[in-house]
């Protein structure tokens, strides 16, 4: 190789290693922009704090502090609240209106139902929770308060009972006690993914046609026991008297 061919050749070397040396660079800032703009888990906290307390003060609700649930941030879980031990856990991976106002709606519920359980009101009043938060904060957070398509949920909990059914099917047919377990155990897994979407299904939607302009006495509505809360709204022509 002449000597000019191989100046040729380490200059177009060079000019590539620049290259990738500048997209590098690039990826390595948007990095470090995506760190800084990425909330520490004492603002989380603080956050959900302040959501609390701006519905426990705008709608009514006379809760002390002192009661107010226990914050834990997780970037391994999804968000949700435990009544048991009063621990709200806000999934802290670029958490969205939905994490805070669902789960201070969970709160809510369980500090005047502490006995409720009933899926089905618990999942109502988690939408109804988001739904007041978007209410009060408008678009400082993000929402998604329109409801899930009910056509493709209802064929999801169909899918998820065949599933169950083509296991138990599975089960009868192995000559192993370990597999004959190995199926029944993911069938009643199958069913009890049904039974989570049948549950979220159905409360988010009810909650969604609620009008919450026609209520004013919210923690009249929270404090329902949970079949006055499906009389009155699990239906097409919703009860909004006395509040």
């Amino acid at each position: 190789m002449g000597i000019f061919n191989w100046r040729k050749k380490k200059q177009r070397e060079q000019q590539f290693e620049q290259r990738v040396q500048t997209v590098l660079a690039g990826v390595r800032a948007s990095r470090e922009v995506g760190k800084a703009e990425e909330e520490s888990e004492e603002e989380i906290i603080e956050k959900t704090k302040n959501y609390i307390d701006l519905l426990n003060q705008k709608l009514g609700f006379g809760i002390s502090e002192e009661e107010y649930p226990e914050i834990r941030i997780t970037k391994h879980a999804s968000s949700q609240y435990s009544p048991d031990s009063n621990i709200m856990v806000i999934n802290g991976v670029s958490p969205k209106g939905d994490d805070f106002g669902e789960e201070i709606g969970h709160f809510l519920r369980r500090r005047f139902v502490p006995d409720s359980k009933e899926r089905l009101t618990n999942e109502f009043f988690g939408f109804i929770g988001r739904r007041l938060l978007k209410n009060e904060i408008g678009d400082q957070e993000s929402f998604s308060l329109e409801f899930e398509n009910r056509t493709e949920s209802l064929q999801e909990i169909k899918r998820k009972k065949e599933k169950a059914l083509n296991y138990l099917d599975l089960s009868e047919n192995q000559q192993s006690k370990y597999y004959r377990m190995y199926y029944r155990m993911r069938a009643k897994q199958a069913m009890q993914e049904r039974s989570n979407i049948l549950h979220h299904q159905r409360g988010y939607y009810f909650a969604s046609r609620v009008d919450i302009t026609k209520i004013h006495d919210w923690k009249k509505l929270f404090t329902m026991p949970d079949q006055e809360v499906r009389r009155r709204f699990f239906t097409t022509t919703p009860d909004y008297s006395g509040l």
